[in-house]
């Protein structure tokens, strides 16, 4: 054993190389417990699974149908509609009462009451630099008349079932 001078190679074999290749991980959204969990017990979206594991919201839903995890109905219809009513917010997933935009709700019909346009309505509400929905822009008639007949349709709507209020959220 050792180095033999006469033929210049070693007496015993040369090491074994392994190599690895390439490391592969089973994605999260191929584990059934991880899905079970995040999506049953903590009742997130399969859009929020998807978010906090970088995947598509598709391959969450496939993989919950593949194991057989009963999808659940969207209670009513989307989770949000395409933007919330002013006097509304969102605080620990739930639509609430946004205290400060019922205030300005009761102003305008108080202005309405007392015989001014939508147009006036709007321009009061510009020069107190009272904020939109949205934070951002300007107040136009027709976003008041709106405002108006949204909190007339959601007191009807929401007769036997008040939101809560934001302070009740926290």
């Amino acid at each position: 054993m050792g180095w033999n001078p006469s033929n210049r190679t070693p007496d015993f074999p040369p090491p074994k190389l392994s190599i690895i290749s390439s490391i592969q991980q089973v994605p999260l959204f191929r584990n059934e417990f991880f899905l079970r969990q995040k999506y049953e017990i903590e009742r997130l979206t399969t859009q929020e699974i998807a978010t906090q594991i970088f995947s598509s919201r598709t391959a969450v839903a496939t993989a919950l149908k593949m194991y057989g995890i009963p999808i659940r109905s969207n209670e009513g219809g989307h989770k949000t509609r395409s933007q919330l009513r002013y006097g509304e917010a969102w605080r620990c997933r739930q639509v609430v009462v946004h205290q400060r935009e019922q205030e300005n709700i009761a102003k305008m019909k108080k202005l309405r009451e007392q015989d001014f346009s939508y147009w006036k309505i709007a321009a009061v509400f510009n020069s107190m630099k009272v904020p939109t929905k949205t934070g951002r822009g300007r107040w136009h008639a027709r976003a008041i008349q709106k405002v108006l007949d949204d909190s007339a349709e959601g007191s009807q709507r929401e007769a036997g079932r008040p939101l809560p209020e934001m302070n009740e959220m926290w």
